[in-house]
């Protein structure tokens, strides 16, 4: 594999950046700006070292573009986001941005099946030429970020027992951390997005489990989830606890 020694890498995970991008696009829209109003916006006296790296991550998910030699302005990706016209595009523009970031989409590419486990995740990142004090910071970048996608299968996400399958299949989709302010903070009603749009599977249950935690259920098949359904469900969740309190 070869070493990259400077290699970008997002300092920050998407829901952290959407949430900074919303304070520009509160602050001043879409207008064109300065560097250091930009920064203001974020919270910083003006540009600085840290100011720069927080905008260069923006413009890594691209949240940001640049209009001008110094001036840059809030995307229509980051509109997308917040202000969307169907539950479906942002979805779409959460998955653009997820995998913006080169190191993001790389991983992706070397992972293309499910996200790595954590220490696949560290190994590669070693492997590719960060120092071990940035392994951590990038590691839970990623894993954060892709937990906001609709078609990365997690890497602790559970197996589950085929069960016979009579009326189709359920799988579940648990977004952890998922940012309240993406649905709370937004010009418009926006609906929360979706973690079950691929492969024909349609979103069948959605429960808030804490505040920023989602569970979404989704179904693929003939027919509609009835009660023999259900039952295998909760028969599912039961065996899955048992292992988790062991």
């Amino acid at each position: 594999m070869t070493r990259s020694r400077n290699k970008r890498y997002p300092n920050y995970s998407l829901s952290v950046a959407i949430e900074h991008i919303h304070k520009v696009l509160d602050a001043d829209w879409t207008n064109s700006l300065s560097r250091e109003v930009v920064a203001q916006h974020l919270g910083y006296s003006g540009t600085s070292g840290a100011s720069d790296s927080c905008i260069g991550t923006l413009r890594q998910y691209g949240l940001l573009d640049r209009t001008g030699t110094r001036e840059l302005k809030v995307s229509q990706l980051a509109i997308d986001v917040l202000q969307p016209a169907s539950e479906e595009k942002m979805q779409a523009a959460i998955d653009t941005a997820a995998f913006s970031p080169p190191l993001f989409l790389e991983i992706n590419k070397h992972f293309p099946n499910r996200a790595p486990s954590n220490a696949a995740l560290r190994n590669y990142l070693a492997q590719s030429g960060f120092k071990k004090k940035i392994v951590d910071s990038v590691a839970k970048s990623f894993s954060e970020t892709i937990s906001m996608t609709s078609c990365y299968v997690a890497s602790t996400t559970p197996e589950l027992p085929d069960a016979g399958k009579p009326n189709g299949t359920a799988e579940f989709h648990h977004t952890a951390k998922m940012k309240s302010s993406l649905a709370q903070t937004s010009r418009i009603d926006a609906p929360v997005p979706s973690a079950a749009n691929c492969d024909g599977f349609s979103e069948w249950f959605r429960v808030k489990i804490g505040m920023n935690q989602l569970i979404s259920i989704a179904y693929r098949g003939p027919g509609e989830v009835g009660v023999r359904e259900i039952e295998k469900i909760i028969s599912l969740l039961e065996s899955q606890k048992l292992t988790l309190d062991e």
